[in-house]
């Protein structure tokens, strides 16, 4: 039988509590506070871009003065999209920038269809826009937690395929996270409070199952 205590008021630190008793605040911060997420057509154009593909900037509309508004009016002069990381914009401005209607591409040429690193034979021939746009190939057409395929630059420069399990990473997170709240715990001799068990417990996850046909409701196609 685990025994529970309640989260205090006000929370011991602001990493400890989630909804729960004394932890309402901190739910209502916690829950403003989202990735970013484009639209699946943003992913899908930008993931086939080159890096002589030629692009068009906008006015600079970001506030000034300012790091941003400085670092887009120097990648904005960038004519191709290799020019424009080079001249300082981060593999996310590509995205935002095009779903926001502050970039274009003016041309050709562009692929057809995104690259899978793992279809690269030699991958030293991959440009750096090509390692940039390729992690997002497919990204807005599947779960969030799926597998992504990723090009990562080995110490001594050669380049390798890895394979990101979003599941493993997150339950990783979440036995590190259960792990230090025990330790603290059997420290200060105190109960596990509710709100410790609820944060592990939504750091978890569960993948997808369709093979569980008995316990699976009408219409359903997969239960966790």
């Amino acid at each position: 039988l685990l025994l529970l205590s309640p989260c205090p008021e006000p929370p011991v630190s602001s990493a400890a509590c989630l909804p729960g008793p004394g932890c309402a605040s901190r739910a209502a911060a916690s829950s403003t506070r989202m990735p970013t997420v484009y639209k699946a057509e943003t992913y899908e154009v930008v993931s086939c871009w080159m890096e002589e593909t030629p692009v068009r900037y906008g006015k600079n509309t970001k506030r000034y003065p300012s790091k941003s508004y400085d670092r887009y009016e120097a990648y904005a002069k960038a004519k191709t999209v290799g020019e424009a990381l080079k001249f300082g914009s981060k593999p996310e401005d590509l995205l935002f920038d095009y779903e926001h209607g502050h970039l274009e591409a003016a041309g050709s040429p562009v692929r057809e269809a995104a690259i899978d690193p793992a279809s690269i034979t030699d991958l030293s021939k991959l440009t750096r826009t090509d390692r940039v746009v390729s992690k997002w190939a497919g990204w807005g057409f599947r779960d969030a937690d799926a597998p992504r395929k990723l090009v990562r630059q080995n110490k001594d420069g050669t380049f390798t395929v890895v394979t990101l399990d979003f599941i493993t990473e997150h339950r990783k997170e979440a036995n590190a996270a259960a792990a230090s709240i025990l330790e603290d715990a059997k420290t200060k001799g105190r109960r596990i409070r509710e709100c410790e068990v609820l944060r592990v417990l939504r750091q978890w996850r569960f993948a997808k199952n369709d093979a569980r046909q008995n316990v699976m409701p009408e219409g359903q196609e997969y239960v966790f």
